[in-house]
């Protein structure tokens, strides 16, 4: 192969490695891995509480009662993820600072579960308390969009699963 066979080789090579990054980085930026939008600026997919209005068909004292309950929800579990943060680092703290001390670790993993069950508990008397204010057939409709909306998680179905 001659020298000149080389760089036209090269050159070709180079510009073809050249084209497929620009069609790549073109599907990573226009393609189907596109964000998806926002609900009330938390995370990705729908706002659930959009969504329960919007099924549920909410009249306007019902809606005016859900939106109460879940400020007061939300402003309970983000008491709790505050708190449940600063354990944590106290915890990470202890591991940094390289501290083997058996019961502070105990003590703080305790203070997490508990954070955790605090969250399980406002959550289930926050879902009790909406259905209170549902009619008989907006209950049933209740019952079913929790089912899905749980099953699902909070940012869609489980991996590996299609959507029901």
């Amino acid at each position: 192969m001659t020298d000149s066979s080389k760089i036209k080789l090269l050159v070709g090579t180079t510009v073809l490695l050249i084209i497929l990054n620009v069609i790549i980085v073109g599907f990573i930026w226009f393609g189907a891995h596109a964000p998806r939008p926002l609900r009330d600026g938390r995370g990705p997919g729908p706002d659930r509480a959009e969504l329960i209005i919007h099924e549920l068909k909410l009249d306007e004292t019902q809606r005016k009662q859900f939106e109460q309950l879940r400020d007061e929800h939300h402003h309970i579990i983000m008491a709790v993820n505050e708190k449940d943060r600063r354990t944590h680092q106290a915890l990470f703290d202890l591991v940094k600072n390289g501290q083997d001390n058996t019961a502070a670790s105990d003590s703080l993993i305790n203070e997490i579960a508990e954070n955790k069950k605090q969250i399980e508990q406002a959550t289930y008397h926050h879902l009790a308390e909406v259905r209170k204010i549902c009619t008989p057939e907006q209950q049933k409709i209740f019952d079913d969009i929790i089912i899905n909306l749980f099953r699902r998680g909070p940012d869609g179905p489980p991996p590996g699963r299609r959507p029901e």
